[in-house]
């Protein structure tokens, strides 16, 4: 019976840009390390991971200069899912294309999952009325500047979903430049 990991490729956000989003959001400092994800794989074999992992090693970018602007939220089934997020980057856009390009032979049998790319940080999850209140507040800080920030590489990640959220492992990682 095949192992399974949850998968996704993401650039690693620094904790001071983190949090000065999440302080304009009016939520609280969090230790949890933000990241910006490029592809969601989702539910992959383990032993898909090392191909994944070669694939990825091709993927050619330079470093990239990011601007988060604005802040959000996505409607979920019970609450909200409160977001950063940035401004138009054609680097960012290239990015995101050649990782795509560079992981479409690994599935050509079940493609990776096919959510359309809105770059955003997620800041946090709330529920009920947290939620309800944290979606008002947002409509009126969409195009809020928060600053910017340079990344310099890009990883496979492992997440696995607990009782407390999702905790990330980081697989490998690759420089952009």
């Amino acid at each position: 019976m095949p192992v399974f990991l949850r998968l996704f490729v993401a650039l690693a956000v620094p904790p001071e840009a983190a949090q000065a989003a999440r302080a304009a959001a009016g939520g609280k400092p969090s230790s949890a390390a933000a990241h910006l994800t490029l592809k969601f794989l989702g539910r992959t074999e383990r032993s898909l991971a090392p191909a994944v992992a070669q694939a990825l090693s091709r993927v050619q970018s330079p470093p990239l200069d990011l601007t988060v602007q604005g802040l959000g939220c996505f409607k979920k089934p019970g609450g909200v899912v409160v977001w950063a997020g940035l401004a138009p980057s054609p680097p960012l856009t290239a990015l995101r294309a050649a990782v795509e390009a560079a992981l479409s032979p690994l599935s050509p049998g079940r493609p990776f999952e096919r959510r359309p790319f809105e770059p955003h940080v997620t800041l946090a999850r709330l529920k009920g009325e947290a939620g309800t209140r944290a979606a008002e507040k947002l409509k009126s800080l969409t195009a809020l500047p928060l600053g910017s920030f340079r990344v310099d590489h890009f990883g496979l990640y492992a997440s696995e979903l607990t009782p407390d959220g999702a905790v990330h492992r980081l697989i490998d990682s690759w420089k952009l430049g």
